[in-house]
């Protein structure tokens, strides 16, 4: 599979895996909503609810490089459909889970799922669209999860009362969210088979035998530009969830309702898209990528703080994340944007967005059971911000190195030392 033969098929088959990707994503978002629901049903404390967020990671950070460099050997489509399958797996589990123990393993499963359906998307786009057009769909590709974030946070609580309503008291209510996940993938796995395996002539990038599986692992590994871009993911990912998860329960302490709560978080989630698409659109234009990963580290650093900050009003506090989240959405559009260019070499485009996804899973595996902790420690959620900021300091440093890296003259360099 390779670049198609008309704008129209590279159109068609870039806009399939992209909405693969974010319904994929639902499946992050569909918790927080029911966070609070699943603590009482299964009898858990916020901070072992927490683990329940962290635990959509666990595929990525148990293996996001490896599973990258499973789909650069063994076919993207292949790796997508199996991702697929195994979502739907865990969401049956989950369905029927009778204590917190299955309910954690189902969403173990989930995790690996979504890795597998997530990290072929950059390499399928690369390999589907004109290079004209390929950086303004990379920084497209970024929205995947904010999108499928902001669909299932703002939809959840809805499908909740309404599966109370059709099914009875005695069901439990995020069942429905579930459900309904489970049919959306169900209907991409089809979209999948039927849209993306467009026949056209191989290039010579990828024609022959595959190469070897630990051949790709080590060549990524070995490279310092993927973990320039791993290291930053995982700064970024593990703060943009713990504010964005942790929402909702702020919101409910407040008096907030559930479903007035689920639309706040999901404007929060849904504005980061515009971050991504302006990515791809201003490293289209050649603005240092470094430059707009310091500026939305910058602004990371601000609404970390100021979000947890009781001090000031609600309002106040809403406006500075809903700011915060829109600039820095200019994270993962880059970095994904970069994807291609610090990966060693065109057959490990996978295997460097997968060890960016096993940073970005660590970030989001460990840095929200700290903020609950946290909070927990003192008593309310003032302490959060301290922990954030550190992490959005770490944020700037690394992207002051992709800045030095992207600098005129640098770039061809860098890359050349990988």
């Amino acid at each position: 599979m390779t670049k198609c033969t008309t704008d129209r098929q590279a159109a068609l088959a870039a806009a399939t895996v992209l909405i693969i990707g974010m319904v994929a994503a639902v499946g992050a978002g569909k918790l927080p909503p029911a966070l609070m629901l699943l603590a009482a049903q299964f009898d858990m404390t916020l901070f072992e609810a927490s683990f329940l967020i962290g635990l959509f990671q666990f595929g990525g950070a148990l293996g996001g490089v490896f599973f990258g460099t499973l789909a650069d050997r063994f076919g993207h489509r292949n790796i997508m459909q199996a991702g697929m399958a195994m979502t739907l797996v865990g969401i049956v589990l989950a369905l029927s889970a009778q204590s917190s123990t299955q309910l954690l393993v189902s969403r173990a499963i989930e995790s690996i799922g979504f890795m597998f359906t997530v990290l072929p998307g950059p390499a399928v786009l690369r390999q589907v669209i004109a290079p004209a057009r390929l950086k303004l769909w990379l920084g497209g590709w970024g929205t995947y999860m904010p999108v499928g974030f902001a669909l299932a946070l703002l939809a959840g609580p809805w499908l909740m009362q309404a599966g109370a309503r059709l099914t009875g008291a005695g069901q439990p209510q995020w069942a429905a969210v579930w459900g309904a996940h489970g049919l959306l993938i169900i209907m991409c796995w089809v979209a999948l088979r039927l849209i993306l395996p467009i026949p056209v002539a191989r290039t010579d990038s990828y024609a022959g035998a595959a190469p070897r599986f630990v051949s790709l692992l080590s060549r990524t590994l070995r490279s310092r530009g993927p973990w320039l871009l791993a290291g930053l993911f995982a700064a970024y990912a593990g703060q943009y969830l713990s504010i964005v998860s942790f929402l909702p329960t702020i919101y409910e302490q407040a008096g907030l309702s559930l479903a007035a709560a689920g639309a706040l978080t999901a404007l929060v989630a849904g504005i980061n898209l515009f971050g991504n698409l302006a990515a791809g659109r201003l490293t289209q234009r050649g603005i240092n990528p470094g430059a707009m990963l310091m500026l939305a580290s910058i602004a990371l650093l601000l609404g970390a703080w100021l979000v947890f900050l009781t001090e000031l009003s609600f309002a106040v506090r809403y406006a500075c994340v809903v700011a915060m989240s829109a600039c820095i959405g200019l994270i993962p559009g880059t970095l994904f944007v970069l994807a291609p260019r610090y990966a060693p070499d065109t057959a490990t485009v996978s295997s460097t967005v997968g060890l960016m996804q096993q940073g970005s899973s660590a970030g989001q595996l460990l840095l929200p059971p700290l903020v609950a902790w946290s909070a927990g420690l003192a008593g309310g959620w003032s302490n959060a911000g301290w922990v954030l900021g550190a992490m959005a300091l770490l944020n700037l440093l690394l992207a002051a190195v992709i800045w030095l890296r992207e600098r005129p003259g640098q770039t061809d360099a860098a890359q050349a030392n990988g």
